[in-house]
């Protein structure tokens, strides 16, 4: 007589889901256009994206799932993704993307996935968003449903959040260059402009009287809400006189502050006044007019 085996059936369940970082794209620059498209991999990756994040921690969803021991024989876990909301105005959803256990990225729903483990199995979740011009500058939250299924007995869901965020590029207008006016040619010195837009000549350099004085300036526009570093250098030459320790005042803030500078959101419009220090060689001849440059450079926090 051959002995008869029995199997209980599958009625095993999940016995958590614990996330260990958030589905999240960053904040992304608001494009002229439509069609634009914002990517997070598994990998914590934009590849493949045609928009620009311009701040923010981009991360995909990191999870540990942990299976329940007992409860029969199941073979496989069917995981997927439901419920999801909007990622805001004029932006929508779609490739949800998932790595089970370290394996390569694979679109949602994951059929016939291995068994998670009593230990805990990693998951890892990405997607892509697509938006246009219309979306409004915000951080927008995305509530949305893990799903997970042990055979074919009833699903387990798991609600999540993920955050994606749309701001105004960072633009620059009304440049103004310094200038210095009138230095007396032939003579080493060192000359100061100030952002107030007084010149002071030292180390045997000597003002001469006419010419025009100009404070430099450049009118940043961008957020209301996230701050922005600006830094310098770059520093050239020309002509025999080098240019130097550039100093700014943001707005309402401090004259001849140093760079970098660690300031406020620049809204429709804040003034950046610029200052530096140029060492004349004592090589010029009457009539040179030196053009030394610097980069200005400014990025969100």
């Amino acid at each position: 007589m051959i002995p008869r085996e029995s199997f209980a059936a599958c009625s095993k369940q999940i016995a958590s889901v614990t996330q260990l970082a958030a589905v999240n794209w960053g904040t992304w620059q608001i494009p002229g256009g439509s069609g634009t498209t914002a990517i997070v991999t598994t990998g914590s990756l934009t590849t493949g994206s045609t928009g620009t994040k311009i701040y923010g921690t981009v991360s995909a969803g990191n999870f540990t799932v942990t299976g329940q021991n007992g409860g029969g024989s199941c073979s496989t876990v069917t995981i997927s993704i439901t419920a999801a909301g909007t990622c805001g105005t004029g932006c929508t959803l779609s490739a949800p993307m998932a790595s089970w256990n370290g394996g390569t990225a694979t679109a949602l729903p994951l059929t016939s996935a291995t068994l998670p483990s009593t230990g805990g199995t990693n998951l890892k979740i990405g997607a892509t968003a697509t938006y246009g011009s219309t979306v409004p500058a915000a951080s927008n939250s995305i509530p949305y449903d893990i799903t997970i299924q042990y055979d074919s007995n009833a699903n387990q869901t798991y609600p999540e959040t993920a955050t994606i965020g749309f701001d105004k590029a960072l633009s620059f207008s009304a440049v103004t260059g310094i200038n210095f006016g009138y230095a007396k040619a032939a003579t080493v010195g060192t000359y100061v402009m100030s952002t107030t837009g007084t010149v002071t000549a030292s180390g045997g350099g000597v003002l001469e009287p006419g010419g025009t004085t100009a404070v430099g300036s450049v009118t940043i526009g961008g957020s209301t809400s996230q701050g922005i570093t600006i830094s310098v250098g770059n520093y050239v030459a020309n002509s025999g006189v080098t240019p130097s320790l550039a100093t700014g005042k943001y707005g309402a803030g401090a004259n001849d502050a140093a760079f970098p500078m660690n300031v406020a959101a620049p809204g429709a419009g804040t003034v950046l006044k610029l200052g530096v220090q140029v060492v004349a060689s004592g090589t010029q001849t009457n009539g040179t007019t030196a053009t030394p440059t610097f980069d200005v450079t400014v990025v969100y926090q």
